[in-house]
């Protein structure tokens, strides 16, 4: 018999072993829990400052945060929006696509930056994310930042967070 033939063969019979031995369960639908959560962001590109989410009872998750800050007469302000699409599908984690817009306003001019990206959250105090507090990151690439100065940029982005989820 050829090699090649024979490698296959044995691919498949060890894929199809390895399915077989899953869990009953496995195959089970995962229920999104729909809940609401309040926490700070930190954003490249989706604002600073106080931040709320709704996740539905699907993989879709809208985020909104905004603030300002205001030293020696200078004010800066954010306001910014994501939307999330979960691809985990655990109780114990996130990881998702994000989509995030945002608009910052300094002494100094403004900016109107958008990306694309991938994140990830974690439960802070117990094994899941529902009534708990957690902490994650996203990554955005491409970001881009439209600025009133004219000087536009496609690089990276980042967020880090903090949220309550009841």
């Amino acid at each position: 018999m050829d090699k090649k033939l024979l490698t296959i063969l044995t691919v498949v019979f060890f894929i199809g072993s390895a399915k077989c031995q899953m869990p009953a369960d496995s195959t089970k639908q995962f229920n999104y829990i729909p809940f609401s959560s309040v926490g700070f962001n930190i954003s490249s590109i989706s604002a600073v400052g106080i931040s709320y989410r709704k996740h539905f009872a699907n993989p879709t998750t809208i985020q909104i945060t905004g603030g300002f800050i205001s030293t020696s007469g200078n004010t800066s302000s954010a306001i910014g929006a994501e939307i999330q699409f979960e691809i985990s599908k655990k109780s114990n984690l996130r990881y998702y696509i994000s989509l995030g817009l945002g608009h910052y306003s300094f002494s100094s001019g403004q900016s109107t930056n958008m990306g694309l990206g991938i994140g990830i959250e974690l439960p802070a105090f117990s094994e899941t994310i529902f009534d708990n507090v957690t902490a994650g990151a996203s990554i955005f690439y491409p970001a881009a930042y439209f600025t009133s100065s004219g000087t536009n940029v496609v690089t990276l982005g980042v967020s880090l967070f903090t949220y309550y989820n009841f």
